[in-house]
């Protein structure tokens, strides 16, 4: 039977470990939590951890600054990465052959350290199904988010969704559920042909939207998909004073949050990580059945 060895991460892998538990599978955990930064089962390093187990699981996202493996434990209450993050140095030099990595958004520098040490390895974002399966997640937090935020109702109101790919199509269709007339701005035409053609006002993206789009200052709610910068200062100065801006974008993200003052303006939230935040158990779960099915291919 596998062990797996839960490295980092957030609430996503409290539930991947109760998961992993309830069907059986001996599980240790890296670092334990803040006040007990050790595996589950008492063992005194990370490198005895690594000898125990044969299935690491990585955090997603794998790393936030290059360094360190992602962090964030629940018990923290804080969306800030905690100082007992296991390093990425500590993370190769423990791997081995015998070993099986996953991960999310897996840095190309460890994907191509495995490859050379025969370590099979494998990214949950470029699963086709983990990506589309967390898009829900993703949008139900984003809706969470701008309800939050604005003083006005989703019902009745005008949205734009930059970027029509995976992310933008479900969030366009939740959006959509509740009512809102909803443009889906995009580069491709097969996308907005597929906008059109799900009943959403389609718009030809230009990147970054400047201050010829005049277009921008009708919207109450903007959601930004694309990991580009697509709304710069120009653009930001045509927008409402009470208008929402929710950038769920990887990083760098799709608003210039630099563009002093527009951007200090405006109510605009950088919104990362969604699936951990809002629905840690069902991200969880998603992952869960990744990893098996993948674990059966061996």
């Amino acid at each position: 039977m596998h062990t797996f060895l839960i490295i980092g991460g957030d609430s996503r892998q409290d539930y991947l470990e109760q998961y992993l538990k309830g069907d059986g599978f001996p599980v240790l955990r890296w670092p334990g939590g803040e006040k007990s930064p050790a595996p589950a089962d008492g063992s005194a390093s990370i490198s005895r951890a690594f000898q125990q187990a044969d299935i690491i699981l990585g955090p997603v996202p794998f790393t936030k600054n290059g360094t360190h493996l992602f962090y964030c434990p629940a018990e923290s209450h804080s969306q800030e990465e905690s100082a007992a993050s296991v390093s990425v140095t500590d993370l190769l030099s423990g791997l081995t052959n015998r070993h099986i990595l996953f991960g999310g958004n897996i840095p190309r520098q460890i994907i191509h350290h495995c490859t050379q040490l025969g370590i099979s390895v494998y990214d949950f974002m470029k699963m086709e199904e983990v990506a589309l399966k967390n898009t829900v997640a993703t949008a139900e937090g984003a809706i969470g988010e701008a309800i939050t935020l604005s003083p006005g109702a989703l019902h009745g109101s005008r949205c734009l969704v930059i970027g029509f790919g995976r992310c933008g199509e479900t969030l366009a269709e939740k959006l959509k559920g509740l009512n809102a007339q909803v443009t889906a701005a995009d580069c491709s035409a097969p996308r907005l042909a597929l906008a059109y053609a799900l009943g959403f006002s389609p718009v030809q993206m230009k990147q970054p939207f400047s201050g010829s789009s005049a277009f921008l200052s009708t919207f109450d709610f903007i959601f930004s998909t694309v990991p580009a910068p697509v709304l710069d200062h120009s653009a930001l100065r045509l927008l409402k004073a009470d208008a929402v801006l929710i950038d769920i974008a990887s990083g760098p993200g799709g608003i210039d949050l630099s563009s002093a003052p527009e951007a200090n303006k405006l109510c605009i939230k950088r919104c990362p990580g969604l699936p951990g935040r809002y629905c840690p158990k069902a991200a969880a779960e998603i992952l869960y059945q990744a990893v098996l099915e993948h674990l059966s291919l061996q």
